[in-house]
């Protein structure tokens, strides 16, 4: 009978140890589909599935609204008509204000500096807190000829196609919005006094009608005329991850009751989405902290029944003779490369499930 030696098994022990590392058993994978959603009614619906249902029982023409949402810390994005040109109102009253702002940051504009005799700073606040359209429209004749293209960087990036005309007409879409939103999100430093009057501005309509939880800031757009009437409004929410909201209507027989539920259901989405993401987080680091006890109670297993291995070969009487030996070595090489094979399929098995 042949004996397994002392010095053979600690030739194969490093290359052992990393195989039995490799073979630990993986955890299932946590479904994305558990109990968590069932507590809310937005489960199992899409974004593009929720909005829908809530467009087509709101009064008016659903199909004359586009809107848009951003998630500013996952940048999930949707929109519904987002290429869509619409009559912004008071709207544009954004992003002129924005390059007028910059020019201040800029050191170029000074807030006591006088547009058409009076101060930009007096304007500013009139047109965004007030949604003033004399001032604002002041605003906009100063630029002249200009004004199309210095409002473009807000709107759209560098090589970007846009309508001018309809720039000039107060006309964007939904993603143009979104665009405003987001740089002035990201860079509020480059337009001072911007956010603190939009988060004044119409504490208890639109966008604020409703929702209470987070702080807004927004700006609205309004225009009735006749049997037609446009509401429109763009904003920030501060949600546990802060939103960007965008709904523009056109020709549409709307009122603001709607947009505030749309900015409430739009909140109960981002936070739901936000609740969801922390309990997989969770789950993740639990199976993770599961594996690892897991792994380390085989490893412990394996080492002992190793000593124990080792204990039996010190202890034998003659050595192997050489017949034995190569016999050994030869069984030793099928299961060690046994060992790593199933190793390495078991890590690839569970990076691929990862990766899904």
């Amino acid at each position: 009978m042949s004996i397994v030696t002392r010095s053979g098994l600690l030739r194969f022990l490093p290359a052992v140890m990393i195989a039995l590392a490799l073979c630990a058993p993986l955890a299932a994978e946590e479904s994305d589909t558990a109990e968590e959603a069932a507590a809310s009614p937005l489960a199992g619906k899409t974004w593009e599935e929720i909005t829908e249902d809530f467009l087509a029982a709101s009064p008016g023409q659903p199909e004359n609204v586009g809107i848009a949402y951003y998630n500013t810390v996952t940048g999930e994005y949707h929109a519904l008509r987002g290429d869509r040109y619409y009559y912004a109102a008071s709207v544009y009253k954004l992003p002129l204000n924005m390059y007028y702002a910059e020019q201040v940051y800029r050191g170029e504009l000074d807030f006591d500096d006088k547009i058409y005799g009076s101060r930009y700073g007096d304007m500013q606040k009139a047109s965004l807190l007030y949604s003033s359209n004399p001032e604002s429209a002041s605003l906009q004749g100063w630029l002249g000829e200009g004004y199309a293209a210095a409002i473009r960087p807000y709107l759209a990036d560098e090589g970007e196609d846009y309508d001018e005309l309809r720039f000039l007409r107060h006309s964007f879409t939904p993603r143009q919005l979104i665009h405003a939103l987001r740089l002035l999100y990201t860079e509020p430093e480059r337009f001072p006094r911007v956010l603190d009057y939009l988060r004044e501005a119409e504490p208890d309509n639109f966008f604020r009608k409703y929702e209470t939880r987070f702080p807004i800031a927004h700006k609205y757009g309004w225009l009735s005329e006749a049997d037609i009437t446009i509401v429109n409004d763009v904003g920030i929410v501060w949600t546990d991850e802060p939103i960007l909201l965008v709904y523009m209507s056109n020709n549409h027989s709307g009122n603001t009751e709607t947009v505030g539920r749309f900015c409430e259901l739009m909140c109960d989405y981002s936070q739901y989405r936000h609740a969801l993401r922390l309990t997989l987080e969770a789950r993740r680091t639990e199976a993770g902290k599961q594996r690892s006890a897991r792994w380390e109670s085989q490893m412990r297993e394996q080492t002992a029944h190793i000593a124990e291995l080792l204990a039996a070969a010190s202890e034998a009487e003659q050595p192997p003779a050489p017949a034995d030996s190569s016999f050994r070595d030869t069984a030793l090489s099928c299961l060690l490369a046994a060992l790593i094979a199933a190793g390495l399929a078991g890590g690839g098995l569970y990076l691929w499930k990862r990766k899904r």
